[in-house]
């Protein structure tokens, strides 16, 4: 590519997601320096937009010509709608040509009865009005699509419809559907497949089978995140491309853009996946990294071993129902010994540290969430406490290596629900220190 022949093969393929991390580097790079690339990305984005747009923007097909609608996105396709899976070479010569295309000669396929002029405000009313009536809707689709109020009441589907909330969809072997959400965003259905659309605007796409591509966009600070539930797990982002497969026996994700909170609904374990990740859930609820995915790590403390460990707890040694014995969970590393400064009782330490390491899940829980919100890096935790006469919590102080208050306040929650053994002499004052990695 050079700095006045900008190659459009490769800002397309940036643009649909297809160039590997170094090649899209390296491409960004070079647009930092190339004003004519920058600008032709600019072009091609603007078009990608009001193509995907054109559906919704135009007026409604008039009643004596009901096959308009579906004319009207067939020219779409044909003329160069840039989608997921369209090559580059769909687009016209420039963008400029497309969007002039998109503008001028596309509304007349979908315009009212010759003489009549189409309604007002038609062509350009604002997202929010035209998707206040439904939870989705169609963009394109392909091949064999239905949809309906349940599997037992299907219909052909059609390009430009809208779809109430909980409609439930379905693909055959060569269908194929995208849908624009309601909510910001766009899921594509792949073949052989089948998805419940939400029952609000910010709820939860269920995919009963097959292939779902998503695209989330940001979403503002207080919204929920955007979510994909299977029969095995549940898949949550706030602003990324990822694409979820859901068979009988297992549900996988892999992550394009951003991450995901992958969580099986079996066992309640879950992993944060990263962009170039994959994780996969089973039907006993293990959770497995696909390459490169990334595992919360929790290091937890064992007792000290200046200070003899005191008996085994019940259920927690050799032939218990506990596992402090058995080999730790690989996503569990040991650190630092956990330190007990007397005040004025004492504690049996491996009791402390058997109950603590049974909350690892929560813990894990807690800083998946500081990583969703803040940034995928490693907090160190130093959590001083107080443990009361009747095995309670008193005064409890989470120190972290990172300013995140909801972070520290998780990290308490977690402990004061702990029902520690009882101290001798008195409340007894526990060092602990924790360390979360990716």
């Amino acid at each position: 590519m050079s700095g006045h022949a900008p190659d459009l093969r490769r800002l397309f393929a940036m643009l649909d997601g297809r160039l590997a991390p170094p090649e899209q580097l390296a491409l960004r790079t070079h647009l930092a320096t190339c004003k004519p690339c920058t600008d032709k990305l600019a072009e091609l984005e603007r078009t990608r937009a009001a193509l995907r747009e054109l559906g919704a923007r135009m007026p409604l097909p008039p009643e004596e010509e009901p096959n308009a609608e579906a004319k009207l996105m067939q020219a779409i396709e044909k003329r160069g709608a840039p989608g997921p899976r369209v090559a580059w070479w769909w687009l016209p010569a420039t963008a400029a040509a497309t969007l002039l295309l998109a503008l001028l000669v596309l509304p007349t396929l979908r315009s009212a009865p010759s003489g009549e002029a189409p309604p007002a405000g038609a062509a350009g009313a604002p997202r929010e009005a035209v998707e206040g009536h439904g939870i989705a809707t169609v963009l394109a689709l392909r091949g064999r699509v239905e949809e309906g109020p349940s599997p037992a009441e299907l219909h052909p589907g059609h390009a430009g419809e809208e779809l109430a909330p909980s409609v439930f969809l379905r693909t055959g072997p060569d269908g194929e559907v995208r849908l624009a959400l309601a909510a910001g965003g766009e899921v594509t259905l792949g073949a052989s497949s089948s998805m419940v659309l939400p029952e609000e605007i910010d709820g939860i796409v269920r995919l009963e089978a097959g292939t779902i591509d998503v695209v989330v966009t940001p979403r503002a600070e207080g919204r929920p995140p955007f979510g994909v539930e299977t029969p095995l797990a549940r898949i949550e982002a706030i602003g990324t491309r990822f694409r979820v497969v859901h068979e009988a026996a297992f549900t996988s994700v892999e992550v394009t853009e951003g991450k995901v909170r992958f969580v099986s609904l079996r066992s309640d374990e879950e992993q944060l996946v990263l962009a170039g990740s994959g994780a996969r859930a089973d039907g006993e609820g293990r959770l497995a990294a696909g390459p490169g995915a990334a595992t919360t790590q929790v290091a937890v403390a064992p007792p000290p071993e200046a200070e003899a460990p005191g008996a085994p707890e019940a259920g927690a040694g050799p032939g218990g129902d506990g596992s402090l014995d058995d080999p730790i969970d690989e996503q569990i590393a040991t650190e630092a010994p956990m330190q007990v400064r007397r005040a004025n009782g004492t504690i049996d330490q491996g009791k402390v540290r058997a109950r603590v390491s049974r909350q690892r899940g929560a813990l894990q829980a807690c800083y998946s969430d500081y990583v969703m919100r803040i940034s995928p890096q490693a907090v160190e935790a130093r959590v001083r406490f107080v443990v009361l006469e009747n095995g309670s919590v008193g005064e409890i102080e989470p120190n972290l290596s990172v300013d995140d208050a909801p972070l520290r306040q998780c990290i308490e929650r977690v402990f004061r629900a702990i029902e520690f053994p009882r101290p001798r002499g008195g409340p007894a004052r526990v060092f602990y220190p924790i360390r979360f990695s990716l």
